[in-house]
């Protein structure tokens, strides 16, 4: 399944939820989504700086930056707990 596909489906969770006055569930899980973009994007800004990176600044950015956003969406969180505000709701 594809990332706008699970994108779009979450937006449509969230507005049902929402319709209905249950606000908090999507609150939380806005939040986590925007945790998501951010660590994604800081990766992105990263990688572009104008020049080549070193092997250890890649590590960096992997570790700090990618790996932590790919746990948030995988369910996880960043020490590789189940985290109960996922994205992963099976």
């Amino acid at each position: 399944m594809s990332i706008n596909i699970i994108a779009g489906k979450k937006i449509f969770s969230f507005r049902s939820l929402k319709k209905h006055d249950i606000t908090g569930p999507p609150k939380v899980m806005w939040g986590k989504h925007d945790e998501t973009r951010a660590l994604l994007h800081s990766a992105i800004d990263a990688l572009n700086v104008g020049h080549e990176i070193s092997m250890e600044e890649l590590k960096g950015i992997i570790e700090i930056r990618l790996r932590p956003a790919a746990k948030s969406y995988s369910g996880y969180d960043h020490e590789g707990r189940r985290d109960p505000a996922s994205h992963d709701h099976g």
